[in-house]
């Protein structure tokens, strides 16, 4: 098992937090009112208040932290959020990744052993969106899900924004830049029943149809985990199978890797003029927006949802209930990240620090 080992270093001046601004649901979750890619509906109407966060950890607990995988730099600038909360609040954390979303057995394996070696609470990115229920039921410690939405009734608290909403604002980028003219897009969700990868594609798919954009037709999505070489060579599937494409749409690992690629092929002649979209953003990807290769890519804002999500969980272990003394569910609001508009969204806002790394040890 791969468990990474996160050194905690009291800061001098990190007692107070940073205000984020969330849209936040109270009340009662009841997965009877839940749908994928769409918030409980059993929850109140959302509201847009700034996080208050806590100002001291009542004991010093122990979290184990549970990932997908460190394999890009997304999940990375979540930890790097959880990592400052726990250094202000003092409290320490272990952090376990399966090694990728093909690997859901490794995932409950780890979540079983943490469930039961003496740890506080649990932060959880789960790879599947309801194959934890039960055991996440069966948990004696507290478990809060982080950026992956999940449908399990006994989380304790959610710190997500909607996928779905992801697609949509990712969508209505498109419809405007593409005006009234036809246009073709392949679509690269990420892996097929994570959750948030279908999401992405319905919320796209949703905002075509709420605004009749009859002009812009998807070709049937291809799902894929988000390793370098798997998305690479689903590309290059793509590029040979469709004659036009006018937008390449896809997880950020795609985007990422897609100009590099496209400038490789010499099939596809009008390869220079797709047009390359992300459905979120990681570090190479807000890079390239920089540099005119990526157009747009909405933005989760990771590193406050690592941040809201240990808030949360020490705000349980404090002895506040979710729902009714904190949101039950927040997450930062969805902003469009375009090169015209990039100065307006720091580096640092958005990931934390350019050389943040963990260190790994096996065990």
């Amino acid at each position: 098992m791969t468990k990474i080992i996160v050194c905690i270093v009291l800061l001098m001046g990190t007692l107070i937090a940073d205000v984020q601004k969330v849209e936040s649901y109270y009340g009662k979750y009841d997965i009877n009112t839940k749908e994928i890619g769409k918030v409980a509906k059993s929850l109140n109407k959302p509201v847009q208040e700034n996080w208050n966060f806590e100002t001291k950890a009542n004991k010093k607990y122990k979290i184990a932290v549970l990932f997908p995988h460190i394999k890009d730099s997304y999940w990375l600038s979540i930890n790097n959020g959880i990592l400052k909360e726990a250094n202000r609040l003092g409290i320490t954390f272990d952090l376990y990744e399966a090694g990728g979303y093909n690997n859901f057995g490794k995932q409950k394996r780890q979540f079983l052993k943490v469930a039961n070696s003496g740890y506080d609470g649990i932060i959880l990115g789960s790879i599947s969106y309801s194959k934890l229920n039960e055991d996440i039921k069966n948990s004696k410690i507290p478990v809060v899900e982080v950026t992956n939405d999940i449908e399990a009734q006994d989380i304790k608290a959610k710190s997500l924004v909607s996928f779905f909403d992801m697609g949509y604002k990712t969508a209505l980028y498109v419809i405007k830049d593409a005006k009234s003219s036809t246009k073709k897009v392949v679509f690269l969700p990420g892996p097929k029943n994570s959750g948030w990868a279908d999401d992405t594609y319905l919320g796209f798919m949703q905002a075509l149809k709420d605004n009749n954009s009859k002009n812009i037709k998807v070709y049937s999505p291809i799902f894929g985990d988000t390793g370098i070489v798997t998305q690479k060579g689903l590309i290059k599937r793509l590029i040979y199978k469709h004659k036009k494409i006018d937008y390449l749409v896809g997880n950020a690992v795609a985007a990422s890797i897609a100009p590099e690629v496209l400038s490789s092929l010499n099939k596809n002649k009008n390869k220079n003029k797709i047009k390359i979209v992300s459905t979120y953003i990681i570090p190479e990807v807000y890079d390239l927006i920089k540099k005119g290769k990526v157009a747009a890519a909405s933005s989760d804002m990771t590193i406050v949802q690592g941040k809201i999500a240990l808030d949360m969980i020490v705000k349980i272990l404090n002895g506040k209930k979710p729902g009714v003394d904190f949101a039950f569910r927040a997450g930062p609001n969805i902003p469009v990240v375009t090169k015209d508009n990039i100065l307006k969204y720091k580096y640092i806002s958005i990931f934390g620090e350019k050389d943040f790394k963990v260190k790994i040890s096996n065990k």
